[in-house]
């Protein structure tokens, strides 16, 4: 878990046989599609839209022993998981609007080379991104709704309907039917 978090990769199991260790597939095609209405299968949904503010570039620094010489890496804008469509920002982009860009240094960092260096500064600028819009929800029992998959959220309004990456699910059964709980996040809006 340390080192999927310390490359901003997932620990999933698929289908009880498969264990997935790799980054969050957010730029996939949403393989369902939820809508908020009275005959929508989407029951609730409740978001947070965090103002992000910090960390819109992120610097690593390091030191490499063997060529004796200090390693670093930036990531910024440009690096996201998932690309922005049509006039869709990214959180970062959106937040610069009331406020300016920041940035952030990791140093002592124990780093391999420049590739590491790079790709644990994007690991840390996706991971800042990714806390942008989160949301907790309920729709009716789809065994398609699944950790690590993408659904399309409708009649959430102009700011949060689209697209937005599975975290986690739990399908349960109660004397009202089948349902599926959920944890969504989205970094784009």
């Amino acid at each position: 878990m340390e080192r999927a978090k310390r490359l901003d990769f997932e620990l999933l199991v698929e289908d009880d046989r498969v264990l997935r260790f790799g980054p969050p597939r957010e730029d996939r095609e949403p393989e369902e599609e939820l809508r908020f209405s009275p005959e929508g299968k989407l029951k609730r949904f409740s978001a947070q839209l965090k103002t992000l503010t910090q960390n819109s570039e992120i610097e690593f620094r390091g030191w490499d022993p063997n060529r004796k010489e200090s390693i670093a890496s930036r990531s910024r804008r440009g690096d996201e998981a998932v690309i922005a469509q049509g006039n869709q920002q990214t959180g970062f982009e959106y937040a610069t609007q009331g406020f300016r860009d920041s940035s952030a240094a990791i140093i002592d960092e124990p780093l391999v080379d420049d590739s590491d260096a790079a790709n644990l500064a994007r690991a840390a600028y996706r991971r800042s991104l990714r806390n942008f819009i989160s949301g907790d929800g309920a729709a009716v029992g789809n065994p398609r709704l699944r950790a690590g998959r993408t659904v399309r959220l409708l009649g959430l309004g102009a700011k949060f309907s689209g697209v937005y990456y599975m975290v986690s699910t739990r399908h349960h059964f109660s004397a009202m039917g089948y349902e599926t709980s959920f944890k969504a996040r989205r970094s784009v809006i």
